[in-house]
């Protein structure tokens, strides 16, 4: 079940599901430790003798944030009940603290005794062996803890500091389901302390006026001791959660507005266009993906982990240079900066960059293998270390940290373009076979050798900034070489289109995979060839007609015959969110006329219509029904979101007349709120 809500602050992380249960909560690191392991928390409330839980499909729920903000304002409503509960959450920014604000109104024109349930389950360190909660007299909190990492859930009505009641017991064990059942009744009588696999409940006694409405507040925070989770909570205490939500509202809202003020002032982007509004929320949500430290977090939906026994809460140093990219177009240059700085401590001494890491900077798991037919290989994609270096020149030469350059060049240009240069065959200058960007084939690939094209080309500017001249040259050289050899051997003569892969035979002939697949927008993206170059277009014509997804769900699925959570025969595959915004990348950079941008609209204008009620981007969608499939959010999604959308402002301001303002095409609101 994909994630519909997610809050955090770069240290600490929450995601809930659509039916507004946390499922995930990650720290010291964004996607590191997940503490929940997709284990639902829940929320209940017993009304004049009768329970329901919130998850429960009695409830109207609307799910949401607030506008230019990461901080959830949602609505549920029990008809039967006759209950409304708003809900004000979010994470404060500047503590691992996570704060609600329930408000209770009645609907039924008559007092209510109302009492609130909220339920814990905890796996501490990724785990549910060893853990302990207890009743924290000092606070009045529950307190779970093992080893160094401590979290305290606390709650109260208005006007109070404490919960009503509690109940702590175990899970999992002796058919014991876990606390949750304790509140069904109405009323918890579990115990204070214990240990093992264990979950807590807390209890809030409300008085709702007949037509009014009764607050209670919960916070949860999160430290590496006693001591830290307990001064949090102090600060709750002194500082209250209304002024902490609104401190944190204001935080994201200056925050957003630095990053619109570049596309308003240049580009004269009205806030209100849905546009804005779909570029604001993917900013956000990309930012929530990433750790303090520098660490781009792929996705952090644990429920992928029981598809193949391992998720994606790591870095791959492509989706991270991608990503990066896309906010520092939007103008951010400190997220950047510690993503290189991230990078630079990860680097192999031989300059290359690994499948994945972790989000501490240790290395991910990998399943790229060591051996191929029996041979040595590198188990690495070779994109990955070439995209990071074409990332720092474009933070580089938008005038982001020059001064910091001296530190980055040798370990994320030298070495990585003289491993590149390094790394070819002697005979046709092009990269030695590694691992697809998919991650599914060893081979000599279109899009790993545009990148490395791109980097070469990026590190001969890098270099000559820096004075070394003769390395300008090498790599500048080596990119033409580069170039020169993807028109000879990639280009199939009776098609004029280019395969995605080649293959050198004995006798020195190519064999080409036709296979048509969507990352051949690297022909133009690296700055290959011109987007309108007519063997461009001839491939991604194809592209449009082959992968084109033939069901009233639409999109563009990666490649022919893509077997990877495929839902349906008859297509080529699942549509993908970053490749249908491809094909807009590419309608957009071949533009010849502000009309001309009106081909990209469709192709946004599906993201917008695939997307979650609350704005989340998945990685795919299924074919026929359109529901979001492996893991939402995904970070590559919405930043490619925001690379797309801030290319189509971008194009449209050199399209226009000068000194006359020609709008951006927009697209229509949908029945939804985007903001």
């Amino acid at each position: 079940m994909p994630r519909d809500l997610v809050l955090g602050n770069g240290k600490l992380l929450l995601g809930f599901d659509d039916r507004y249960r946390l499922r995930d909560l990650y720290f010291p690191h964004i996607g590191q430790e997940n503490h929940s392991q997709g284990t639902p928390s829940l929320t209940g409330i017993w009304v004049d003798g009768k329970f329901e839980w919130l998850h429960t499909d009695s409830w109207k729920r609307a799910i949401r944030y607030d506008s230019d903000s990461l901080t959830g304002n949602h609505t549920l409503e029990n008809p039967d009940l006759g209950i409304r509960i708003r809900i004000r959450d979010g994470v404060a920014p500047d503590s691992r603290t996570y704060v609600r604000r329930f408000e209770i109104e009645d609907l039924s024109g008559k007092p209510r005794e109302v009492r609130l349930f909220l339920h814990h389950a905890f796996d501490i360190g990724e785990t549910a062996l060893g853990d302990t909660a207890f009743a924290d007299p000092d606070t009045g909190a529950v307190i779970s803890y093992k080893r160094s990492r401590f979290i305290l859930t606390g709650a109260a009505a208005a006007g109070k500091q404490a919960p009503d009641a509690y109940s702590i017991g175990q899970r999992l064990i002796r058919g014991l389901e876990g606390t949750w059942r304790d509140a069904e009744d109405g009323y918890l009588d579990g115990g204070t302390v214990s240990q093992g696999s264990v979950d807590s409940t807390i209890q809030v006694n409300l008085q709702v006026p007949a037509n009014g409405s009764s607050v209670a507040c919960s916070w949860l925070a999160c430290g590496t001791t006693l001591d830290e989770v307990k001064r949090l909570h102090q600060r709750v205490m002194d500082e209250s959660v209304d002024r902490i939500l609104t401190r944190t509202s204001a935080h994201w809202k200056l925050w957003i507005r630095l990053g619109l003020a570049r596309v308003k002032r240049q580009m004269g982007v009205h806030p209100d266009d849905p546009l804005t509004r779909l570029y604001a929320r993917s900013l956000m949500l990309a930012r929530s993906q990433i750790d303090a430290d520098g660490a781009v977090l792929a996705g952090n939906d644990s429920d992928i982990n029981g598809f193949s026994r391992d998720g994606y809460c790591y870095m791959w140093p492509r989706d991270g240079g991608l990503v990066v990219s896309a906010l520092g177009e939007a103008g951010y240059r400190g997220i950047p900066r510690k993503f290189f700085n991230f990078c630079a401590r990860a680097i192999n001494p031989a300059g290359y960059l690994s499948h994945k890491y972790n989000p501490d900077g240790s290395l991910g798991s990998t399943w790229h293998p060591s051996l191929v037919n029996g041979k040595p290989q590198l188990p690495i994609q070779e994109d990955e270390t070439a995209i990071v270096v074409w990332s720092l020149w474009q933070h580089i030469k938008s005038g982001n940290d020059r001064k910091e350059l001296s530190k980055w060049y040798e370990p994320l240009v030298k070495r990585p373009a003289d491993f590149m240069l390094q790394f070819r065959d002697p005979v046709h200058g092009l990269p030695l076979p590694s691992w697809d960007l998919w991650e599914e084939r060893h081979g000599i690939h279109l899009y790993t050798c545009a990148s490395v094209f791109a980097a070469l080309t990026a590190a001969s500017a890098l270099a000559d900034m820096t004075g070394d001249t003769s390395s300008a040259k090498r790599y500048l050289d080596g990119a033409k070489q580069i170039r020169a050899a993807i028109s000879t051997h990639f280009l199939d003569p009776a098609t004029g289109r280019f395969a995605r892969t080649i293959a050198f035979n004995n006798d020195d002939s190519v064999t080409r995979d036709m296979t048509v697949d969507a990352s051949v927008h690297c022909l133009f993206s690296f700055g290959l060839y011109p987007a309108n170059d007519p063997r461009v277009v001839a491939t991604m014509e194809k592209v449009r007609e082959r992968l084109t997804v033939p069901t009233p769900v639409g999109g563009v699925a990666r490649y022919e015959n893509d077997p990877y959570q495929t839902a349906g025969s008859g297509i080529p595959g699942n549509p993908w969110v970053i490749s249908t915004l491809w094909m807009a990348d590419w309608e957009i950079a071949r533009a010849q006329s502000s009309a001309d941008l009106n081909r990209a609209m469709p192709y946004l204008e599906w993201v917008d219509r695939i997307s979650s009620a609350s704005g989340i981007l998945p990685e795919q969608v299924h074919p026929w029904n359109g529901k979001a499939m492996s893991v939402a959010p995904l970070t590559w999604s919405h930043a490619a979101l925001v690379h797309t959308i801030f290319s189509l402002w971008q194009r449209q301001q050199e399209l226009s007349a000068p000194g006359l303002h020609n709008p951006a095409p927009g697209i229509p609101v949908r029945g939804k709120e985007l903001g």
